[in-house]
């Protein structure tokens, strides 16, 4: 032990020049390790926490926290909880908030001919699957949007922005 580290434990001198020392635990955070923008997710730790504020953001313009441990994710990045329980012990959890998926808008025919062929386009985040409603209609390549017509009728084709780090997917339709 160095000279001031009392918040750490604590210590006696008995009668002999003995010096008895408590060294507590350190505090186990629990929980996710990724949210979406806009989400909230709840932390817990194993111990009680100190009487003020326990629960502590290393940025509180990209994630707040609460005393109860329910952090808010304002902006993408990653930022780290600490947590200092009743023995100013402390654990430190990061945390990687990601932006939700932007599945934009969709372009590209509206109408074509039996065989005829088309790509469709969306001006969201790249990376994401494209999908008829009506194989039998159209068939549309799930990665590039090049679609070909089947049969007579109507279908919907749709992008699907996937979501990652927590972020539900989001669907542009036409």
């Amino acid at each position: 032990l160095e000279s001031g580290q009392n918040n750490l434990c604590s210590s006696t001198i008995g009668s002999n020049n003995t010096v008895t020392v408590h060294v507590n635990e350190l505090p186990v955070i629990s929980g996710t390790t990724s949210i979406c923008k806009d989400s909230t997710i709840l932390l817990t730790a194993d111990s009680l926490g100190n009487i003020s504020n326990p629960w502590v953001s290393s940025n509180p313009s990209k994630a707040t926290v609460t005393s109860g441990g329910l952090v808010a994710a304002l902006d993408s990045g990653t930022v780290d909880i600490y947590f200092t329980d009743k023995h100013n012990c402390r654990d430190t959890i990061t945390i990687r908030i990601t932006a939700p998926p932007n599945a934009g808008t969709r372009a590209g025919s509206d109408s074509g001919c039996v065989g005829s062929s088309a790509t469709l386009s969306s001006n969201g985040d790249g990376g994401g699957t494209w999908l008829s409603s009506n194989t039998s209609v159209a068939t549309i390549n799930s990665s590039t949007g090049a679609g070909t017509g089947g049969a007579r009728g109507t279908t919907t084709s749709r992008y699907i922005g996937t979501g990652i780090g927590g972020c539900a997917n989001e669907t542009a339709t036409h």
